[in-house]
């Protein structure tokens, strides 16, 4: 018997899915193999990954095949070219700006500091409050 992990109910040990809710259920034989150390080793199935073993010269190749790579979960994956968003490249602007005045306040707060002349933190700050105050931000 299988017990459900949703719900519980107990199943015969072939079923697939639960009889009570229709969850899938752990198969047997997985269970079993990982009981037993593993799954043993066997051959690589190149079809059901969609690749062919032999190329046609009859060497060893693994190519993808055609007619599994067109559509399929990679069109759907696939990134969709939009063009930027003028908003957002606006704001970029705005921020860059805003961190270049930040950027001239702590340079001349650490000028100030090392010279111990406040004249250069002074400047600084008047210069940067200027352009924020000309370009509205």
């Amino acid at each position: 018997m299988i017990i459900c992990t949703g719900c519980g109910t107990k199943n015969q040990d072939d079923a697939r899915e639960c009889s009570s809710c229709g969850r899938k259920l752990q198969s047997l034989w997985a269970v079993q193999q990982a009981q037993n150390g593993g799954l043993p080793p066997g051959p690589l199935d190149l079809d059901a990954l969609g690749r062919s073993a032999m190329g046609p010269n009859g060497k060893f190749s693994v190519e993808p095949r055609p007619d599994r790579i067109e559509g399929g979960v990679w069109e759907t994956l696939a990134p969709h070219e939009r063009p930027p968003d003028p908003q957002a490249a606006r704001l970029m602007r705005n921020a860059a700006e805003i961190w270049t005045y930040a950027i001239v306040l702590v340079a001349s707060a650490v000028i100030m500091v090392v010279t111990q002349d406040w004249r250069f933190l002074a400047g600084g700050l008047v210069m940067a409050a200027g352009l924020a105050w000309a370009r509205g931000i």
